[in-house]
C-alpha cells in the first residue's frame, strides 16, 4: 500500500462575464478523486451560496480514477446527486447549512458553526 496525503483542493473562477463559479476537488486516495463544480452568489442578507444545480456548463459531481498500470484517466459524472452550500451569519456568528439530495430528494442537512481558532 501507498502512503499519501489527501487534501481539498478549491478554486473560483468566472462561468461567464457576470457568473462566479467554484470547482473543488476532494482527495480520496492518490488515483481517486471527487470533483463539484458549483455556481456561487451573493444572498440579498449578506450571505454566500454554493449550490450544484445551475444552469452553468457542466454543473454537478463528478468522480474521476487514475489506472495505476496504464495511467489512464476517466472521470464519469454523477447524475442525480445535489448540493447546496449556505454560508451566513447569526449574531455575529458564521455558520452554513449543507444540504444533500438524490434525484431531487433531500437525504442529508447538516449545519455548521464556524469558528475562528
Amino acid at each position: 500500500m501507498r502512503s499519501w496525503r489527501g487534501g481539498v483542493l478549491g478554486g473560483v473562477y468566472r462561468a461567464d462575464a457576470q457568473t462566479p463559479a467554484s470547482s473543488v476537488r476532494w482527495t480520496i486516495s492518490p488515483d481517486r478523486t471527487s470533483i463539484r463544480r458549483v455556481s456561487t452568489r451573493w444572498c440579498a442578507s449578506g450571505g454566500l451560496v454554493l449550490t450544484s444545480e445551475s444552469g452553468l456548463p457542466y454543473p454537478g459531481h463528478y468522480l474521476s480514477y487514475i489506472d495505476e498500470r496504464t495511467r489512464e484517466l476517466t472521470t464519469l459524472s454523477v447524475p442525480g446527486f445535489a448540493e447546496r452550500l449556505d454560508v451566513f451569519t447569526v449574531d455575529g456568528e458564521l455558520r452554513a447549512e449543507h444540504a444533500f439530495s438524490l434525484y431531487g430528494w433531500p437525504f442529508l442537512t447538516l449545519q455548521y458553526r464556524i469558528l475562528r481558532k
